[in-house]
């Protein structure tokens, strides 16, 4: 398939006149000075500089000499928000940028390309140097960066031609066309709760560029995604017209794994600037490692080589994933209709619904007064510091544009244990089963949550229209969201990945292998939903988690659908209130809010032993008390003194079923 866009990208091969040239090593300053009261070429996102959003030179780290400036994050997100003046808004020549950073273990770094002279108007590129060690930008590009050492971050970008190169450590790491192809300032800012970070040896230039005459260029190869090893995908080249005269034909080959593909493009008026996306007839199979795929143009015109035959070739280093056996990824997104930016989240959830099958499942915990879709047990569970925000198995808050290289990074972690899931109906409920299947041996508390998800919601009340920061495209493509206005009606709406339940809470069942369990033994948990009428069963998924210390080992799903041709199979019964009304006819925590005590109020109707979890937001069991067997009426006082305020809940443990409550301890 073929598609013809204008404007996309091209390497630098030219004369070179009118140069601009700067560099900042900012050895001229004294530590403690602010380098935007210093220095013209740096101010601030406000112009309001030597106050909290600027950046003082700092002699703690130096690439160079002794001096560097110096960031750190307060709070969630700034409040330094420094920027870099590029002399004016520049569309075309070669611009070059590099700086160096250095991120201690622990922490990240950010900075972004502002595509307007007016600040704020235009996001060309945004850059995250994430805890993880991965370095991803907001186009979908991902690499690794090193923590405690100095590293180059390099962009070479032909504006000219729409050419952009990411180097780490003069490696280049990446080629693409950017969907916004302009830049007039960088912007250094503290985006997450992690950053902090230092920044030496800054440089950039700006050198005209003259087109060839006859220049046909390979300018990307795309897989879509990263990958996994054994995935197939189909590779997209893109060819463009780098030179002045028009181009009617060429020839390109693609290698890949010893497997040469060869295809001729015939019949074409590919004009000055103007692009070609080649998909390629056959899928290739990812294996193992760094392998490069080539693309080479040939025979331009019929006329042989072209005038610039130094980018006639590029490639593609491509190094999937290799995941461990039976591992499955959780993210868990933070979003709401009111967050003008979640459309970012909602593009990114998207993406890795596609490319990941099998691996992956993602749960969006909508949040917010006006959203109809919260589900106020597990928004308050995971209390996402930021929207939109991810969890990748439940690690640090990130960017939504940052899941991919956090499932990267998890899916090759072995998973103690691998889960089914089984699905039946009874009447309007349906009992899930989940069993757990153990490819390591476990000790200690571990946790099990069942959450189902629904695609495909929409509803017609202002609460289900999308706000959307992203409409007109000032803030860059978006997935489409660019092209449509903000608020995005409710009538053009349609919400994916939605959390619709979950059992026993979002926390999960704390203690859930008192015993542990051995490699090869297998352990089988019940949960039953009441599914309301609105809820569309055909659009459903069942998801697993194992939890220890508050991060996911391993997660496991399948439609609902698929969970009843497992099979369901009978275990240990994790419940709700309504469920037990023939065991408990009462079961009420007063008062709640809570200070130094509260009370369990307890009704049962037959003998069963009773022990009582409390756990914390982060899925800790905080308290454990044994009531051994109770019959009939009984409250139970609970004393708070040694926790602190928060949310928390409370398990009970009735035979072999739990029902939860949740606490606020004031």
């Amino acid at each position: 398939m073929k598609k013809i866009y204008f404007g996309l990208l091209a390497l630098a091969i030219a004369t070179f006149t009118n140069a601009q040239d700067y560099s900042e090593d900012f050895e001229s300053y004294n530590a403690g000075d602010y380098i935007g009261v210093e220095s013209d070429q740096w101010s601030t996102w406000s112009g309001t500089t030597g106050g909290v959003e600027d950046a003082q030179i700092n002699t703690d780290q130096a690439h160079s000499g002794s001096n560097s400036i110096y960031f750190e994050v307060q709070g969630t997100g700034g409040p330094q928000d420094v920027v870099l003046l590029f002399d004016g808004k520049h569309t075309e020549d070669i611009f070059n940028f590099s700086a160096y950073y250095y991120v201690p273990t622990g922490n990240a770094a950010y900075f972004n390309f502002q595509a307007e002279e007016t600040i704020g108007v235009t996001w060309a590129l945004e850059i995250y140097m994430n805890v993880d060690g991965s370095l991803t930008l907001s186009n979908g590009v991902a690499t690794t960066f090193p923590h405690d050492q100095w590293v180059k971050v390099e962009f070479q970008v032909n504006l000219t031609l729409n050419n952009w190169e990411l180097f780490i450590d003069d490696v280049k790491k990446a080629t693409w066309v950017n969907a916004v192809n302009a830049v007039a300032m960088a912007d250094f800012y503290t985006a997450t709760a992690n950053d902090l970070y230092w920044v030496d040896d800054v440089h950039f230039s700006i050198e005209e560029y003259v087109m060839p005459d006859l220049n046909a260029q390979v300018k990307g190869i795309s897989i879509g995604a990263i990958g996994v090893v054994g995935q197939e995908k189909v590779p997209t080249v893109t060819v463009g017209n780098s030179g002045v005269n028009e181009i009617t034909s060429f020839d390109l080959s693609v290698t890949y794994n010893g497997e040469e593909f060869n295809m001729s493009e015939s019949g074409l008026t590919l004009a000055s600037l103007e692009n070609i996306d080649i998909e390629l007839p056959n899928a290739v199979t990812l294996i193992e490692g760094e392998n490069d795929m080539v693309a080479t143009v040939s025979n331009v015109n019929g006329e042989g080589e072209d005038d610039a035959p130094e980018d006639d070739s590029n490639s593609l280093i491509i190094d999937p994933a290799v995941p461990s056996p039976g591992r499955i990824v959780i993210a868990e997104e933070g979003t709401g209709t009111w967050c003008g930016w979640c459309p970012r989240g909602t593009v990114a959830m998207d993406h890795m619904a596609k490319n990941y099958e099998g691996y992956y499942y993602g749960i969006a915990v909508h949040n917010g007064s006006n959203d109809p879709m919260v589900v106020d047990e597990y928004d308050d569970a995971l209390s996402f510091s930021a929207f939109p925000g991810a969890m990748v198995d439940r690690g640090a808050v990130i960017d939504p544009a940052n899941i991919e290289a956090g499932f990267v990074n998890r899916v090759e972690v072995a998973a103690a244990a691998s889960i089914t899931t089984g699905a039946q109906w009874n009447g309007d409920s349906l009992m899930v089963s989940l069993t757990y299947d153990f490819m390591e041996e476990i000790t200690g508390d571990w946790t099990v949550v069942c959450v189902l998800t629904e695609d495909g919601l929409s509803g017609t009340s202002s609460g289900w229209a999308q706000a959307n920061t992203y409409s007109g495209g000032g803030s860059g493509p978006m997935g489409g969201f660019e092209d449509l206005p903000n608020p995005v009606p409710a009538s053009q709406m349609v919400y994916d990945h939605v959390a619709r339940v979950t059992s026993p809470n979002a926390n999960g069942l704390g203690n859930a292998f008192p015993d542990g369990q051995a490699v090869g033994s297998s352990h089988t948990f019940n949960f039953a939903f009441l599914m309301p009428s609105d809820w569309n069963p055909d659009n459903m998924h069942v998801i697993g988690m194992l939890i220890q210390n508050g991060d996911i080992n391993n997660g496991g799903g399948s439609t609902i659908d698929d969970a009843i041709a497992n099979g369901y199979v009978e275990g240990t019964v994790v419940v709700g209130i309504e469920e037990l009304s023939h065991i408990v006819s009462n079961f009420e925590i007063y008062p709640n809010p809570a200070r130094n005590t509260t009370n369990i109020n307890l009704v049962l109707e037959s003998q069963e032993q009773v022990n009582l979890q409390i756990i914390d937001i982060a899925g800790k069991v905080v308290r454990n008390k044994n009531y051994g067997q109770l019959n009939g009426a009984y409250t139970l006082p609970i004393g708070l003194n040694d926790l602190e305020s928060g949310i928390y809940f409370v398990n009970l443990l009735i035979g072999d079923q739990a029902i939860t409550q949740k606490l606020i301890i004031e």
